[in-house]
């Protein structure tokens, strides 16, 4: 019963932070477009799995941006499924 519990209670906590059960986002990440990794000061090489200042967006690129101009003043995310206006 207490390992159901856990399992229960990790669920939620994984729906709860949008991730799935790969400890991937559950919806769509655009990425940045960040190409250059940098530490406090200045631009760095792209720094390993476990040394300081890993895991920037650099590292990271997610999906291409989408975007579609709807004519109305508003644009559509056609990866997030939002939509903008345009000022």
């Amino acid at each position: 019963m207490k390992l159901r519990s856990a399992w229960l209670a990790w669920a939620v906590l994984c729906l709860a932070a949008g991730l799935s059960s790969a400890g991937e986002p559950a919806y769509a990440v655009v990425g940045t477009g960040q190409t250059r990794c940098y530490d406090g000061a200045r631009e760095i090489p792209p720094p390993a799995p476990g040394r300081p200042f890993h895991g920037q967006d650099a590292q990271h690129p997610g999906r291409a941006p989408f975007y579609k101009d709807n004519g109305d003043g508003t644009v559509s995310d056609r990866i997030l499924n939002f939509v903008r206006m345009v000022r």
